[in-house]
């Protein structure tokens, strides 16, 4: 995630928006772990994170559905 004055911005793919809620997935060692966020301003494909994630966090973009708290995942970045 990168950070920026008043927040970090994500692609919009990252968000995952169930009802009024919006989480985001980070990697948080070897696990996913699911982050309730609040979203800011949108302008395209991105989006301005206000509150719930700090800058140089690991995100997980393109989440799969079956992807669960906890769950081991593995870093394709490595």
């Amino acid at each position: 995630s990168e950070g920026r004055a008043g927040g970090v911005l994500l692609p919009t793919r990252a968000l995952d928006e169930t009802g009024d809620r919006t989480v985001v997935w980070i990697l948080r060692g070897d696990t996913a772990e699911r982050r309730a966020v609040t979203v800011g301003n949108r302008q395209d494909s991105e989006a301005l994170i206000t509150a719930g994630l700090a800058g140089g966090e690991r995100v997980i973009v393109d989440p799969p559905d079956t992807l669960s708290d906890g769950m081991a995942v593995r870093d394709a970045e490595r």
